[in-house]
């Protein structure tokens, strides 16, 4: 006898209508935080590269320019190979 209640409680069970619960909208929240902290470090780089005052002190460029400056060679002068010796088009 048990059998043939359970057997009726799955019967029953297939025959309700599915009850649809209403989502929640979604938060554009989330996504308007990731956007701002993604922009925030370019933002902070043009803000220094147009402040110089604000640039860390110690920041020192190690290049040298060449002086006198030397002329560039005509394309035609250079004579460009590849690894293995064969002339480069």
């Amino acid at each position: 006898m048990n059998q043939h209640v359970n057997q009726k409680a799955t019967q029953q069970a297939h025959t309700e209508p599915v009850k649809q619960v209403a989502q929640k909208p979604r938060s554009r929240t989330p996504l308007v935080l990731i956007f701002l902290m993604s922009l925030a470090p370019v933002l902070a780089a043009v803000l220094v590269y147009f402040n110089p005052q604000w640039r860390p002190e110690g920041s020192v460029n190690y290049g040298e320019l060449v002086e006198p400056q030397r002329p560039m060679p005509a394309a035609t002068d250079l004579q460009l190979t590849t690894l293995d010796g064969k002339p480069f088009d």
